[in-house]
């Protein structure tokens, strides 16, 4: 079926495709992506903010805990598995910089190469920021960390920031949405780029991609209701839990990257408490399964603020043929 399926998709492309699978944590993004490029001739480039790091494969689920994924062999910045290769896994190690400038660059390259070589790309993953940065949709900054600045904000709260951000930037503050304003790393951002440039309006720019004449982008989103996204993730976490991996990884930051942004983030911070006994096992787990709720939450407000997009239920009978399916017959006309 490959091979004959693949032959349909080997003519000359006249035009630049795009396949991009997106949606919440736990909707299966990746072994769908799979399985679609069993049909086309083509690479993934995961879109997800953390697992470019290395080392911690279950957590960023890269590898599920129970692995029942294929056949995968690790390389720096990409993995080979099931005979698809997956760009944007281990680019960077816990104590380097990675941000949607990186991302939108690095992934510009490997697009413009998958076109000259016949292939289309599949853009795979769950943070919607990047997804959208990379194809035009929202800008991005360019203005570079300042660790210093960063440092004397970090203890501060999102109200404190706010005043700092209202300070240098009256107009940026007042443009932010709910979201924004009780997310502290972005509020940091902002007032990185305010003090660099000005204001975060002149240090923003825009994909590559934005420019480029014939592009032909085909999107789905994968998503179901709220208690089947929150039983997925349930089920994800007890899984890291009980297989330790979740404690494993989180050890191995603590002793080798100990300044790592990673230990601030979801999962890691709330099993560095546990770890330091601030906290037990069960208060680790609820505080872990209430993250990542809002997380999900969060990230499905992202999703719909570009409703012209395919949506699926991943509830639905034979949701993955209708995917191939859909696909082959965007790629064919």
């Amino acid at each position: 079926m490959y091979m004959e399926a693949n032959s349909i998709f080997q003519k000359q492309i006249m035009v630049k495709p795009i396949i991009v699978i997106t949606g919440p944590t736990g909707t299966g993004k990746t072994s769908l992506g799979i399985e679609v490029l069993q049909y086309i001739n083509g690479i993934i480039i995961s879109a997800d903010s953390r697992q470019v790091y290395k080392g911690v494969d279950y957590v960023t689920n890269k590898i599920s805990p129970d692995t029942t994924q294929g056949k995968f062999v690790k390389h720096d910045g990409y993995w080979l598995q099931d005979g698809v290769t997956i760009y944007g896994y281990d680019v960077v190690s816990p104590d380097q910089e990675y941000n949607v400038t990186t991302f939108v660059l690095s992934s510009c390259d490997i697009i413009y190469d998958a076109w000259k070589s016949g292939k289309v790309p599949v853009v795979v993953g769950g943070t919607g920021f990047y997804v959208d940065a990379l194809l035009g949709h929202a800008s991005y900054s360019t203005v570079g960390p300042n660790e210093i600045l960063r440092n004397s904000l970090r203890e501060k709260t999102s109200d404190q920031l706010l005043k700092v951000l209202e300070s240098v930037d009256p107009v940026c503050f007042n443009s932010l949405n709910k979201s924004d304003q009780n997310n502290p790393q972005r509020l940091i951002r902002y007032i990185e780029v305010a003090s660099e440039v000005g204001s975060v309006k002149d240090g923003l720019t825009f994909s590559p991609l934005r420019s480029e004449s014939d592009i032909d982008i085909y999107e789905y989103v994968l998503t179901s209701e709220y208690p089947e996204l929150y039983r997925r993730s349930d089920k994800w976490i007890q899984k890291l839990i009980e297989s330790n991996v979740l404690g494993d990884e989180t050890e191995y930051l603590i002793r080798e990257f100990p300044q790592t942004r990673l230990l601030e983030g979801l999962l890691f911070r709330t099993a560095k408490k546990y770890i330091a006994s601030e906290i037990t096992s069960l208060e680790m787990q609820q505080v872990i399964i209430g993250e990542l709720h809002t997380y999900i939450r969060q990230q499905v407000h992202w999703l719909r603020r570009r409703p012209q997009r395919t949506w699926v239920n991943i509830l639905e009978p034979g949701y993955e043929k209708f995917v191939v399916e859909g696909v082959k017959r965007w790629y064919d006309k």
